[in-house]
């Protein structure tokens, strides 16, 4: 399932909220063309790690009444460590806030890697896509778009590479296979844009050009020169099967629709151009179809391979690729909810007339939609962006139910529960340091209609695990100045009232293992014996 919805340039300042803290993620063969005369990459600083920080052995605090010591394997023995996440390929990425540098370790153990240079903690972005880490360092300043720093990327086989020296952040993209990249380098930005108004001088123009690797960063190949970037055409990189798309300008100041989407396929020199009108850059994908729109907000799908673009509908504001592939449920300008065939131009099925505001999840088996009907739209309100929540069968004539009014809901992680039995979602939500924490909420599918189950009121996030199992951090508080903790819990929300506690205040940011069995947090709230980075097993 795919989400898109189309944006400025929010996202990449958001970036610098959370650099070095907190992640954003993205995921994406036919081998690459073996030319001797490709550029192979420059091997990044060495990278073995060096002793590991001692601890403390003395028990240097409580965790109070019902606390629970941290459970599991512990991988690394240290009072700083920082998950960060878990590559697809089973390896724990965590930063040593200490020192500020970043290592991987196999999930099963191992000796930790380094996987590059230390840095100001100040200007560094980190990105996990699939088996690739990727980091840009020396970026000089947050606050501005396009942002620009060195790129390195990092894979258990190849190790560290640098494979840009000016590059955009966030603009990358990982094949599915886990062999192939893309990536921004050469980029240039000059500030202020001259049409940006009133801004402060943040936002910029600039160009880049974008490169095809192997995921260790050998064997790159230029793909596109000079492409412009503004905040009004942003360049788009996804991989759709084997071809690499991409939506870019001809000019910086071309207000969109203007973008030309190019597929590109091994040995990566001609792009077959797929919208016969121009387009905007923000494009969602499978790995057979793209969307897009062109002018008039007319979304169009079409099959990077062959066929001619299918006309879906004129004034789309958001669409949802369907999980089997066959449709695209998609939002209209009157809050209208339709779904129509993505191969047959002019099919179309109303769900709901609503009016909903947003599209913001469907179901695993494509049965249900999660639909708000408004948003706190209070720029300075501490939960500005939040939104009440409506669950909506996906299919003809649908009436949805309200789940939460207030616009005080959120995503956790998950909306739906892996055998979706349950919807799961954030209500009640209050501001914290970093965000917000609130209800962990739940409704039986069956019975959508039903009371919610509140199972905490003081979380931040939760995974669908297996069935309709959850862990979920529960007693979200500041701790120390810039480390949330929470109690990481198991609950089984079709029997809400057994609950297994794996720890107390570990670090709140948590992640999942691959296969959805373990957990990877950090603990720190102790500086003893008990601090470290952990991997356990999911009850």
């Amino acid at each position: 399932m795919v989400h898109w919805l189309r944006t400025a340039f929010g996202w990449l300042l958001a970036v610098a909220t959370i650099a070095n803290a907190f992640l954003w993620v993205a995921c994406g063969g036919s081998p690459l063309n073996n030319n001797p005369a490709i550029d192979s990459g420059a091997d990044a600083p060495p990278s073995d790690a060096g002793p590991l920080p001692d601890v403390v052995r003395q028990r240097s605090c409580s965790l109070g009444d019902g606390g629970v010591d941290p459970q599991g394997v512990k991988l690394v023995a240290s009072p700083t460590p920082f998950a960060l996440g878990v590559t697809t390929d089973g390896y724990a990425i965590y930063n040593d806030r200490k020192f500020s540098l970043i290592y991987a370790v196999p999930l099963q153990g191992g000796i930790p890697e380094q996987i590059g240079p230390s840095w100001d903690s100040s200007s560094t972005v980190v990105s996990i896509a699939g088996s690739v880490v990727f980091y840009w360092t020396g970026v000089r300043d947050f606050t501005k778009a396009p942002t620009l720093g060195q790129l390195i990327v990092w894979t258990a086989a190849g190790r560290s590479k640098t494979v840009a020296t000016s590059s955009f952040l966030g603009m990358m993209a990982v094949h599915n296979s886990g062999k192939l990249i893309a990536y921004s380098d050469n980029a240039t930005a000059t500030y202020p844009d001259p049409d940006a108004g009133a801004d402060g001088g943040t936002s910029g123009v600039g160009t880049t050009d974008i490169y095809v690797s192997a995921s260790n960063g050998t064997q790159a190949v230029i793909v596109a020169n000079k492409v412009p970037w503004s905040v009004e055409c942003q360049p788009s990189l996804s991989f759709v099967g084997d071809q690499l798309v991409v939506a870019s300008c001809a000019s910086a100041k071309l207000a969109q629709p203007a973008a030309t989407i190019r597929a590109y396929r091994a040995p990566w020199t001609l792009g077959t151009v797929l919208n016969t009108q121009p387009a905007y850059t923000g494009i969602g994908h499978d790995q057979v179809r793209i969307l897009y729109q062109t002018a008039n907000f007319n979304l169009v799908a079409q099959n990077v391979m062959s066929g001619a673009p299918v006309p879906v509908a004129p004034n789309v504001a958001t669409a949802i690729l369907t999980n089997d592939g066959k449709s695209v449920v998609y939002l209209l300008g009157n809050g209208w909810v339709v779904r129509s065939s993505v191969t047959l131009a002019g099919s179309w099925q109303l769900i709901s007339m609503g009016p909903y505001a947003d599209l913001k999840g469907l179901s695993s088996d494509d049965k249900w939609l999660i639909a708000p009907k408004k948003f706190d739209s209070n720029p300075n309100s501490p939960l500005y962006g939040l939104y009440d929540i409506h669950l909506l069968p996906n299919a003809p004539n649908s009436t949805s139910v309200p789940l939460l009014t207030s616009t005080t809901g959120a995503f956790l992680n998950d909306w739906f529960t892996t055998d979706n039995a349950y919807v799961i979602f954030g209500a009640n939500n209050k501001p914290a340091a970093y965000g917000y924490y609130g209800d962990f909420a739940s409704v039986p599918l069956a019975t959508p209609n039903a009371a919610p189950l509140t199972v905490s009121n003081t979380v931040w996030s939760a995974y669908a695990t297996k069935g309709s199992k959850t862990v979920y951090n529960d007693g979200y508080e500041i701790v120390f100045p810039s480390l949330p903790t929470a109690d990481i819990q198991v609950v089984d929300v079709a029997n809400p009232g057994k609950r297994t506690k794996l720890a107390s205040h570990a670090d709140a940011n948590f992640y999942l293992s691959p296969d959805k069995t373990k957990a990877l947090y950090s603990w720190a709230y102790c500086a003893d014996d008990r601090a470290g980075l952990y991997l356990v097993d999911l009850p």
